[in-house]
């Protein structure tokens, strides 16, 4: 069993040995080498104090490439220019990767920037109690999180924003805190009113605000899932193109 100062020292291992800097952002970017199949975005969540989320269990168990980035400052990705320095720093990795090949990751405030990158790209997301609606989510949320929501100069509503058709596919875990359940709502609604979305869901009975995948092989199971899910629509917008 690895103790903690040598899972440690492996994260700064990985992450001294891939990280890049783009438009000034500081990332980890994990090429494999095999010809740009594959790509996860891992999404660090609230006060997660730069640290990128899950950076050593995608270098160990996932075969594709992997870019992580961190929001220190949580903004739910947007800063303050409602997510473009975000979007431009992704863009420069994703660019060279099919967006049917790519999948963001985040759990919480990280969901939220999972989602909207996904239907900016038209790639795809995995997410567990993702925030969608900040309006909803400030209503419903502990005195903390209303702070942090508070100190975004432009924020919006992903729900609220309009992408025409998408081939998007997004897998999501919800459980019934009542924050959870406005944002699962508001999710259905943007994926019913989105031509070409998938959804993929998994609703859990706990009524706490809580991470649900089981473990990282739990995870990669839900972004296999997303994939497959994605191949098999592929045959649907064929047969029936976007107007």
């Amino acid at each position: 069993m690895s103790t903690e100062l040598e899972i440690d020292l492996e994260y700064k291992k990985v992450v001294a040995e891939h990280t890049r800097v783009i438009h000034g952002e500081e990332v980890v970017y994990i090429d494999r080498g095999k010809g740009k199949n594959k790509l996860l975005v891992g999404l660090a969540t609230l006060m997660n104090k730069g640290v990128y989320a899950g950076v050593k269990s995608y270098y160990k168990d996932y075969p594709g490439d992997v870019l992580c980035l961190v929001d220190p400052d949580n903004t739910y990705y947007l800063r303050s220019d409602r997510g473009l320095h975000i979007r431009s720093v992704v863009s420069e990795i994703v660019k060279d990767y099919k967006p049917e090949n790519v999948v963001f990751c985040g759990a919480s405030m990280a969901g939220f920037a999972a989602i909207d990158l996904a239907l900016f790209f038209d790639a795809n997301a995995v997410v567990n109690n993702p925030q969608v609606n900040l309006d909803a989510t400030y209503e419903t949320a502990w005195p903390k999180l209303r702070e942090v929501i508070d100190q975004i100069e432009q924020k919006y509503n992903i729900d609220e924003l309009s992408f025409r058709s998408r081939s998007s596919v997004i897998g999501a875990a919800f459980g019934q805190h009542p924050m959870d359940l406005v944002n699962r709502d508001a999710l259905f609604k943007l994926c019913a009113r989105t031509p070409g979305v998938g959804l993929i869901f998994g609703n859990s009975h706990d009524v706490e605000h809580k991470y649900y995948y089981q473990g990282i092989n739990g995870f990669l199971k839900m972004v296999d899932m997303v994939f497959s899910h994605r191949e098999l629509m592929v045959g649907i917008h064929s047969k029936f193109p976007r107007s």
